[in-house]
């Protein structure tokens, strides 16, 4: 199991490092500088005025090369935007192939992932490639930084593809630079920064209009054999026309005598150079990540979206049901039937309870509850002092087996209760002296067949229990709450849970076939027709894992033995409202444990590569959302308890934490019940509660 561990940590390691590498990238892109121009068509003219700084800037416009001496040759630089496209860029290069035309290629950087081979192809038969943003963003309305990361992102994607670095680019939507309004003009300035050269169009027949191939072949062909750079699109949409029309102005051009060339030919430019290593290492990574992302549009978005759907939903339904029946329980204080004690047997499994289950007895002896108790400890085999121990105790009935797990304990005994009502705690649960009569207050309803108690973490002495103190606390008094108003309880904390012994006898005791017997015995009997309600004043105090390791073997046999009530409960036999219990039940079990559990960091991930490519504003701030949401939960559940507000300082360590904590414990379960392989119980070695102050409410 430890090696299992290990290597999904050092996976995760590694998916760190490399997006570690891809914000790296960043840092060199931002270094990047040089000397750049601005490279228009030979019919625009020089100066351009409506820079951003309001000046006239003139730049220069190359000549185009001549292949020798003697009269020019007329020359055109034939150029396509918006790929790569899965068809229609490999049929342009056919054609192009077969008239031995050589063309600059402006593709857009979130086409290259999947379609490297094409740009390879481009690369090997003599096309340039320039760059046309990561996603054909309009410039103008990107700040400085965003349009930054647009070509940079896009020049990292085709190092990485391909191997070398272009330094040319084109902006969507922009074809010859008197068009441009000042907020575009602003971009270009920023791209020059990077050490790019733009290049407009001197003509540009706007092939995705829906022109014909005749159209879009009588508008290419320059007039008066004029030298000028054309435009034409390879993507974005359906090009059949725009390759067709390549059969008809190609040859039309040769015979008049054109020459072909790559723009950097055409301007007299240097070509694309060589990436470097280091290049090369961060190109690859941004190419890397851009992968998972093409799939995260297409499958895990949506997924996540929904998810995130339900789970504001569940937040947010959780917030105000809570606060609705704290607002009923202030308004009309609970009223507690003086008339109603009945008998109650409190059942304490234990195995090696040596350590607490002394002064958890104590507490139990001392609880202030007007009707007969009795006290029995099922020893399950254990082999320490804890019979012992428990003997000591006046009043305590002490009952020895041999080992069969904690729910055989239990059911053990439940046959030999006297009571019926059966209090089941565990073995290092201290008890408020008036948590009893609150937490059988609700059996009044003859239709209650259990009932909820509230524990709270006695052991708050480090930062993990301090963080599982805050879990309690949202679990219990916001989640449990709307599951108590919405009639769907999921689970009685084996801590402090309180049964009518007629039910418990009706579901056939509790389960022992499950590593979540809790869980599958609160199911179970709601899935029968009993109604399960919440104490929210019977407060019990338990102590929770202190170290990791121990934290750890818990949640693996939580995750594993919620999975297997799920497993188990997906079918029945009942129909009406009890169904629709189960099925609520299961459902939100297998969304809330299992789901978010595993998508839960899939958004951190998908959230930050987003971010990188420029298109991740809306995960941001779905992503804020849902963590503002959580934490402002830990919040109202500290509010709600009256805990002290200190504790919310580690809120958002808690929910960091958490997010990946689980992801690792549930994927650990899902393999174990995928290949058949059962968790042990792992029963975590206690250290003992202080009773004064646990009782006291001051842990």
């Amino acid at each position: 199991m430890l090696d299992k561990v290990a290597k999904l940590a050092t996976r995760g390691l590694l998916l760190g490092f490399t997006l570690g590498a891809v914000f790296l990238f960043f840092f060199f892109s931002v270094l990047m500088s040089g000397q750049s121009k601005i490279f228009v068509g030979e019919t625009s003219p020089g100066p351009v005025t409506g820079t951003p700084a309001g000046e006239t800037v003139d730049y220069s416009i190359p000549q185009p090369q001549q292949p020798g001496p003697g009269a020019a040759v007329p020359t055109v630089a034939l150029t396509f935007d918006d790929g790569i496209h899965d068809v229609h860029t490999e049929q342009v290069l056919d054609k192009l192939a077969e008239y031995d035309v050589k063309a600059t290629f402006f593709v857009v950087g979130n086409t290259i992932p999947g379609r490297e081979r094409v740009l390879q192809r481009m690369i090997d038969e003599g096309h340039e490639v320039g760059l046309h943003t990561y996603n054909h963003s309009r410039l103008g309305d990107l700040p400085d930084r965003q349009v930054r990361q647009q070509f940079s992102f896009n020049q990292q994607m085709v190092v990485g593809a391909v191997g070398v670095r272009p330094t040319i680019m084109r902006s969507p939507y922009s074809f010859d630079s008197l068009s441009l309004p000042e907020r575009e003009l602003r971009a270009v300035q920023t791209t020059i920064d990077l050490g790019l050269t733009p290049v407009f169009s001197d003509i540009a027949p706007r092939d995705y209009t829906g022109l014909t191939a005749e159209e879009i072949a009588e508008q290419v062909v320059p007039a008066d054999n004029e030298n000028a750079i054309l435009t034409l699109h390879d993507g974005g949409g359906d090009r059949q026309a725009t390759v067709d029309s390549l059969d008809i102005f190609i040859p039309e051009l040769q015979s008049r005598g054109y020459q072909f060339q790559v723009v950097s030919e055409y301007g007299g430019l240097p070509p694309a150079a060589e990436a470097t290593t280091v290049e090369r290492v961060l190109g690859s990574a941004v190419l890397w990540s851009a992968k998972p992302y093409s799939l995260f549009k297409l499958i895990v978005i949506p997924t996540i979206s929904f998810l995130a759907v339900i789970m504001v939903v569940r937040y947010l339904l959780s917030v105000v049901l809570a606060i609705k029946q704290e607002w009923k329980e202030r308004r009309k204080a609970p009223v507690l039937d003086s008339g109603f004690t009945p008998g109650v047997s409190l059942i304490i499994p234990a195995y090696n309870e040596e350590v607490g289950i002394h002064d958890a007895l104590v507490s139990l002896t001392q609880l202030d509850y007007a009707g007969d108790v009795e006290l029995v400890v099922v020893d399950d085999g254990s082999t320490d002092r804890t019979a012992e121990i428990a003997r000591q105790v006046p009043g305590v009935r002490v009952i020895q087996k041999i080992n069969g797990g904690k729910a055989s304990a239990l059911n053990a005994g439940i046959r030999q209760a006297r009571h019926e009502i059966c209090v089941l705690v565990d073995g290092d649960t201290v008890f408020p002296s008036d948590s009893l009569t609150h937490l059988v207050q609700p059996f009044v309803d003859p239709k209650v067949g259990a009932v909820s108690g509230n524990p709270k973490v006695g052991n708050r002495v480090n930062f993990l229990t301090r963080i599982q103190h805050l879990e309690y606390l949202v679990g219990c008094s916001l989640d449990r709450r709307m599951q108590d108003e919405l009639n769907m309880i999921s689970c009685i904390p084996g801590a402090v849970g309180a049964f009518r012994r007629e039910a418990l006898i009706d579901v056939g005791g509790v389960p022992e076939v499950t590593l979540a017997e809790d869980t599958d015995l609160t199911v179970t009997m709601g899935a029968v027709g009993w109604r399960i309600a919440y104490a929210t004043r019977a407060l019990a105090y338990t102590e929770v894992p202190s170290t990791i390791g121990v934290l750890w073997k818990q949640r693996v046999r939580w995750a594993y033995g919620v999975l297997q009530v799920i497993w188990k409960q997906r079918k029945s036999p009942r129909k009406g409202s009890q169904n629709v219990y189960r099925v609520s039940v299961v459902v939100y079990l297998a969304i809330m444990n299992v789901g978010m559990a595993l998508l839960a960091p899939l958004v951190d991930v998908f959230a930050a590569i987003a971010l990188i490519q420029g298109r991740g504003i809306e995960i941001l701030y779905l992503w804020l959302m849902l963590i503002a949401i959580q934490l402002f939960s830990n919040f109202l559940a500290l509010v709600l308890d009256r805990e002290p507000i200190t504790g919310i300082w580690y809120a958002p360590l808690q929910v960091l934490f958490y997010r990946y904590f689980n992801f690792f414990v549930t994927l650990v379960a899902l393999r174990s019940v995928l290949s058949g392989q059962r968790e042990a119980w792992n029963k975590p070695k206690r250290i003992g509660l202080s009773t004064s102050k646990a009782r006291a409410g001051t842990v």
